[in-house]
């Protein structure tokens, strides 16, 4: 039995070889412009739903201190709040005693074997962004509150506050100082980029040995389709027709939540005694925090994406055993790959339950795959060495994955009409990075390139919907794309790809994977995200009541 849900995210504070985008560090950069403090809060069971309540009206109330936001999410009704009022006073208390940003999500989690669509789900996951630890006690006080009774009158963290309202941590004259100490040392910045630059190229670890070393094993001897670079280029394309450009990957609701404001033009504002939700957002995106952003977003997808695609890509390839020199041909087993797949899927979707947008962003794109799938012939797929090119089998798999995805749509809206209806865990979400990772083998295409296209697209389609956004224009776009996306991309490979290596370093007893299925499970285990200002913010999307995007 697999778990309900979980929470994976990397949170590290050292430069990696492949940082060459900047001089902070992943953890100064992933937590977003002046954000400096956050939380988790993991709410389950029926006594947390008064807790979980009071954190979706902070939630909303936050939301819509910056843009408009949908009307009110209903909880069950059975659950009566008594002194709503009061708790709407609290509310505008709270946020006047914040002295900085706040950003706060909460998102219901779906139990796989107990959907029933007629109640409020028992479990929630509230994730906080701050810029100050106080402003965090201030929120898990105010939502925990409904637990004093239960601790004997206790109100946590009500001892962690220590004002009526949270000072800045900077004055603005420090803000000043620190601008132009910035500019005067921007000189010695560079120089000492391209000092790090030099250092990257002498020491930065072989990715392509290390992906193909994962996949293939250590004394295999891999081919390439002589075409692949053709292929790599369709999948690059971005009139390739799988729906990526319906997704913002959080940007929009970040750029709602006013996180691209830039601060230097707003200290009018400032001096007005104006709070940060109150301010004039005509002022222009600021460059940094956009920059920012998009660094935390591609350097996460690509780090959370790279195991899963490996994963799915590797089900196409023969395993080899240690004592085994050579490997005999092998038919494709479309009915045991879809099986392993299947359990790929099922985890992608238990460490994609916290995030619903990025969860549906993830199944579009996968259907999409599915689509063009057919579209190359398959007379003209490559098979790696050992694996016998089989039309029939390999149709077999598409058309099982299919069906297996299109039986859990069908059995969705049958539990919507019934709402006593318990999902099946045999059906599948259909995500997009296995089934990426099979179609690149099939495609001929080597295990790190795969991987390369997948962030690449990533960071495209994020730096795209900032310029549909107006948040940058088309030519300062692609300087981001490639001065930052690069950077960030190749950096979430190389986390990706070694996480990989030291999650099962401990667990084997030689150079080779003893099963297909050990080898999955300690891949799956080094999955995680590592932007949690994403995390966060893109779960809001769901709130805008004017957006252009679908996640």
């Amino acid at each position: 039995d697999r778990p309900t849900f979980i929470e994976s995210m990397i949170f590290d504070n050292k430069l990696s070889e492949a940082n060459d985008s900047t001089l902070r560090t992943p953890a100064a950069i992933a937590l977003g412009q002046n954000l400096d403090s956050m939380a988790t809060l993991l709410l389950h069971g029926p006594t947390s739903l008064p807790v979980a309540k009071r954190a979706n009206l902070l939630s909303r109330h936050l939301a819509s201190l910056c843009t408009r936001t949908r009307s009110e999410y209903s909880f069950d009704d059975d659950l009566d709040v008594v002194g709503e009022d009061d708790e709407h006073n609290d509310i505008e208390t709270l946020s006047k005693a914040f002295g900085g940003k706040v950003i706060l999500s909460v998102t219901p989690i779906r139990h796989h074997q107990e959907q029933h669509f007629d109640k409020e789900p028992p479990t929630h996951m509230v994730r906080i962004l701050a810029e100050s630890n106080e402003d965090v006690y201030r929120v898990l006080h105010h939502c925990l509150k409904p637990c004093s009774p239960l601790l004997g009158g206790f109100e946590p963290y009500r001892d962690r506050i220590h004002s009526s309202r949270t000072s800045s941590n900077k004055s603005l004259l420090q803000k000043k100082q620190m601008n132009g100490s910035t500019q005067m040392s921007q000189k010695q910045q560079q120089r000492k980029k391209e000092r790090k630059r030099e250092q990257i190229i002498r020491s930065k670890p072989d990715l392509h040995s290390i992906a193909t070393h994962l996949v293939f094993g250590k004394d295999h001897n891999k081919s390439f389709s002589s075409d692949a670079w053709f292929r790599l280029c369709t999948l690059s394309d971005s009139a390739l027709p799988v729906g990526s450009f319906a997704h913002s990957l959080g940007i929009e609701a970040a750029s709602q939540m006013k996180l691209f404001i830039n601060e230097e033009n707003d200290i009018g504002n400032k001096q007005e005694g104006l709070s940060w939700s109150t301010r004039n957002d005509s002022s222009s995106c600021s460059a940094e925090a956009l920059s920012d952003y998009i660094h935390a977003v591609s350097r996460s997808n690509a780090r959370f994406s790279t195991p899963l695609i490996l994963a799915g890509y590797s089900l196409l390839v023969p395993v080899s055993k240690a004592s085994t020199s050579t490997i005999s041909p092998l038919a494709l087993d479309a009915k045991h790959i879809h099986q392993s797949w299947l359990n790929i899927d099922a985890y992608i979707d238990t460490l994609l339950l916290s995030n619903e947008p990025g969860r549906r962003a993830s199944m579009d794109q996968g259907l999409g795959l599915l689509r063009i799938a057919p579209s190359f012939a398959e007379e003209n797929l490559h098979h790696h060495d050992g694996l016998e090119s089989q039309s029939k089998e390999t149709l077999e798999l598409w058309d099982l994955i299919r069906q297996s995805i299109d039986q859990h749509g069908n059995t969705m809206d049958h539990a919507s009409q019934h709402p006593t209806t318990s999902i099946s865990s045999s059906f599948a979400n259909g995500h997009a990075a296995p089934i990426y990772g099979i179609l690149s083998a099939l495609l001929g295409i080597s295990p790190l390139d795969a991987c390369r296209i997948f962030a690449f697209s990533a960071a495209r389609d994020t730096v795209s919907a900032a310029v549909r956004l107006n948040l940058v224009g088309p030519m300062a776009g692609l300087s981001v794309l490639d001065r930052v996306g690069r950077g960030a991309a190749e950096e979430g490979l190389e986390e990706g790809l070694t996480g990989m290596l030291h999650s099962s370093a401990e667990e084997r007893n030689c150079e080779e994977y003893e099963t297909r299925e050990a080898q999955l499970e300690h891949w799956l285990q080094s999955v995680a995200t590592c932007a949690p200002v994403m995390d966060t913010v893109q779960p809001l999307h769901d709130l805008l009541s004017v957006r252009l995007f679908r996640t």
